[in-house]
Parts: structure tokens; sequence; C-alpha cells
């Protein structure tokens, strides 16, 4: 089984949730909502889930400012911390070890830059769950490109159709591990679902219900309780 990182292991929007006090803490003397509900809805509105790539430039440019310290600086800030803030999404552990003790190996292909996102397993403790861990600066090609999943798929030692793929875009992670015979799963996040493509075969809205898709019996399994915890 492969899964997606970022807004699919991670809850993209509660880690802006955590970031917001530690930017609100530093620049809460030049920044002019003092509301922390208010910042983190503005951050999340410029983030755009992690889809902007002028985000410190449209930061910088708020003009909650009465002195703006510049996207440099944002951006040093944002690299500092936010990673520090990452959180998982709920029952994300007790998930992943359920589904190792029901015998499934598993991995991650993640876009993004590869010190941060090898941070990010690190922090949330679960680096050692996986046997494969794909990202693409360090391999070289980003989802959508079939050369990352299939890479996936061979350290874990299957051929893609072999492999289930959990993932939150609908473009870069299901219908990409889709087209190469993988079983795509939606995780139902903040990408809504384009009109452009065809609806997915299988979707699900938090990791407990990754197990019940699998008919993996839970009360069978070491620790089942952690699942409703």
């Amino acid at each position: 089984m492969l899964l997606d990182l970022d807004d699919t292991i991670t809850d993209r929007q509660a880690t802006v949730r955590a970031y917001a006090p530690q930017f609100l803490c530093d620049f809460g003397d030049r920044f002019g909502l003092a509301d922390p509900e208010r910042v983190t809805a503005e951050l999340a509105c410029i983030d755009r889930n992690g889809y902007n790539p002028e985000r410190a430039h449209d930061l910088a440019a708020h003009p909650a400012w009465s002195a703006s310290p510049g996207a440099a600086a944002i951006t040093g800030h944002w690299d500092e911390h936010f990673v520090r803030c990452t959180q998982a999404r709920p029952r994300v552990t007790a998930t992943l070890d359920a589904l190792a003790d029901a015998g499934l190996q598993l991995g991650v292909v993640t876009n993004g830059r590869t010190d941060p996102q090898r941070r990010k397993l690190e922090l949330l403790g679960l680096q050692q769950r996986f046997g494969a861990v794909l990202i693409s600066q360090a391999f070289g090609h980003e989802k959508p490109d079939e050369r990352i999943f299939r890479a996936a798929a061979s350290e874990l030692g299957v051929e893609p159709g072999q492999c289930m793929f959990i993932g939150d875009n609908p473009r870069k992670d299901v219908q990409a591990a889709a087209a190469l015979g993988m079983r795509a799963v939606w995780f139902r996040a903040t990408s809504p679902w384009p009109d452009d493509i065809a609806a997915p075969a299988e979707s699900i809205g938090s990791f407990p219900e990754l197990l019940a898709l699998l008919e993996i019996q839970t009360s069978l399994l070491p620790n089942a309780k952690r699942l409703l915890s």
C-alpha cells in the first residue's frame, strides 16, 4: 500500500492552525489582525492548501501589515516553523499499525523538497513504518509522473497492479495511480473532485474507514482499541 503525505497522512488545515500562533508571536506587532482564528483563516486562504507558489509574496503584500517584513523573511519563517507544526490526521498512527499487523507493506509517495518531507515523517514518528519513501526532489520526478509510482512499488517488491494508493489530489494521486492499474482511493480532504474526470471508484474521509474498505477485522488485531480513541 502506498500513501500520499501532504493532506493525506498530514492535515494541512490543522497544521496552519498550529502555525498561526507562532506567526502572531513573531509578527503580531506589525500584523494588524490579532484574532488567532482570523489569522488562521487568512493564512489558509493565501496558502491555498500548499498549492500557492507565490504564498510568501502574497502574504507579504497583505493589507494588514503596518510594515511588511518582506517575502524573504516570511519564507524563512515559514520554512523554519511550519514543518515543526505538522499535524497528522486523526488515528493515522493506529491505522498504519493495524495495516502492518494485517500484513500489508506500506510506502509513501510525495511531491516536495526532501528535507522538509522527511522531517514531517520524523516529527510524527512515522518514518519507521514505511518500507519505501519516495520524495520527488530526491527521486527526480514528481507525481503524476508514473516513474515515481513504479519506483515505490518496486521498492516494496510488488507490481503496480498489486498496490493500493491513497491520496487527496484527484489528478496527481488518484487519476495517476489508477492509470497504472493501482487500486486508487481518494482521501476526501480539501481538494474538490473536478467535474472533468470520472468520479473515483472508492473514497474515504478518515483513516479508520480504510480498514473497513479493506475488510480488515480490527477486533482481531493487537491494540485495536487505539483506533477508537
